[in-house]
């Protein structure tokens, strides 16, 4: 405990109890902020809330006091095992290897605030960069290096290489297989953002061995099946009530079937899923607590550390230099203006709207079709790329099944407002085994603001070897 956290406690207690005046144009308000979650990975949250830091500790865990032994084997997560704010201060007067509490936190001194009420966890960290590349390491293991050997690796890595990436918005292309890190099962050389490509694109991958070789019966391929369906709800920006319990059955399915397949202990990482479900309900969607958003940053971070010639104290450097732009930013009012890029394109008068696309004024907002338009290839919202034929989601249907459009024509005003011309495609059924929508071109072409779609990330359209044609959604929507 320093000088320098003891006020920062401080400081959060006073805009707790003070708060800051803060001038609108409806007058002076006053505004109280409190202390609501500790975002890290698993090292440094149990660094800084006073827990052992050893992932092989007999206790590690921030939320429970289940052992090692427990977990590894799966053992029920019971009402008893969780912390409590009047556990962990008798906890830190005990041997620390049998509580896993080491010191008392700084961060307790936060008014309102426990660290054992903590509610957070890194899927990043915990599914993208632990649990998925130990499943997908023997998933590849059992297809490419068994005795079943029912893929190639040279096929696969050419279908990674000819997949299209562009046209579905990955920016992280997975590398390519190496069989050595397969055959003698070493944990797959992907960072995060590559590791969630694969796993997205994978079923179209092995479409084929997996509709005619190992179908959804043959429990290696349900491992995968359960795995993408964890996946599909850790990273949805919403969620629905009933799936915060269809998770807890999924992530007990996905341990029982792991142990059973691989005979493999369940590492640490594989613990912490088994909070998912409150976690969710206490701080809500799992993918606005991800870490892979703040560690962006650190591409900024070293290119100050790069730039300068001084090596004296670079960590103070670089915090100026943050401050400065962050006094940039609140002086100069541009707070976090939103990321608008265009590609290539020609102008085209609003007249002709109706003209070149059958648009007419009577069909869409005045205000945001006024003046002129360009016609252009492709447009960045917000990191989103958007190009010509990528398929975004549109809407559900009263059947109950999605809608998609392909993108035919793109067009923006000096508004940023954007306009996408699509081809409706009807999703007929939904092919659980490769964990996507069977659809066909409806014929139909009809327009949408960006701003009304379904969901702002897009779909991940692909044509099997026999010509279907399949969308998959990046996360449940």
């Amino acid at each position: 405990m320093t000088g320098k956290h003891l006020q920062m406690v401080e400081e959060l207690n006073f805009l707790l109890l003070e708060g800051i005046e803060v001038a609108t144009k409806e007058g002076s308000t006053r505004i109280y902020f409190t202390l609501g979650l500790l975002l890290g990975d698993n090292e440094a949250l149990n660094n800084a809330s006073g827990f052992m830091e050893d992932p092989n500790a007999t206790i590690y865990c921030r939320l429970c006091k289940m052992r090692k032994q427990e977990n590894q084997k799966n053992c029920p997560l019971r009402d008893e095992f969780m912390r409590t704010p009047q556990q962990y201060v008798t906890d830190g007067f005990q041997n620390q290897k049998q509580t896993g509490v080491k010191e008392n936190s700084i961060w307790n001194l936060v008014l309102v605030f426990h660290v054992v009420k903590n509610f957070c966890q890194d899927i990043a960290h915990d599914l993208l960069e632990g649990v998925c590349k130990y499943g997908m390491q023997h998933i590849l293991y059992y297809l490419i290096c068994s005795s079943n050997k029912i893929l190639s690796l040279d096929e696969l890595n050419a279908k990674l290489k000819s997949f299209n990436y562009e046209k579905n918005g990955f920016s992280n292309r997975p590398p390519l297989l190496r069989y050595d890190e397969i055959n003698k099962k070493k944990k797959l050389h992907m960072s995060e953002s590559e590791m969630h490509t694969f796993i997205l694109i994978f079923p179209m991958l092995v479409e084929d061995i997996v509709e005619g070789g190992i179908n959804i019966e043959n429990e290696i391929w349900q491992y995968f099946s359960v795995l993408r369906q964890i996946m599909d709800i850790c990273f949805a920006k919403s969620l629905r009530t009933e799936l915060i319990d269809i998770l807890d059955s999924l992530v007990n399915q996905h341990h029982n079937l792991y142990l059973k397949l691989f005979n493999d202990p369940l590492k640490l990482k594989f613990h912490n899923m088994k909070h998912y479900s409150l976690v969710i309900k206490m701080s809500g969607p799992l993918s606005h607590l991800n870490l892979l958003r703040f560690e962006s940053k650190h591409r900024e971070l070293k290119a100050i550390a790069i730039s300068t010639t001084s090596r004296i104290n670079p960590c103070h450097t670089i915090a100026v230099k943050e401050q400065l732009r962050l006094c940039h930013c609140l002086l100069g009012k541009h707070g976090l203006p939103p990321k608008f890029e265009l590609g290539h394109g020609y102008n085209l008068e609003c007249a002709s709207l109706s003209t070149h696309f059958n648009i007419t004024q009577d069909a869409l907002s005045i205000d945001k079709f006024s003046g002129p338009w360009l016609d252009v290839k492709w447009v960045d919202i917000n990191g989103i790329d958007y190009n010509i034929g990528s398929v975004v989601v549109l809407d559900v249907n009263p059947d109950g099944f999605l809608e998609f459009g392909k993108i035919l024509n793109i067009l923006a005003n000096e508004d940023q407002h954007v306009l996408f011309i699509y081809e409706k495609l009807v999703a007929q059924s939904f092919n659980e085994e490769i964990h996507a929508y069977e659809i066909v071109n409806s014929n139909q072409i009809t327009f949408s603001l960006a701003e009304n779609l379904l969901s702002p990330f897009l779909a991940i359209h692909h044509y099997l070897s026999d010509g279907r044609d399949i969308v998959s959604l990046r996360h449940a929507v």
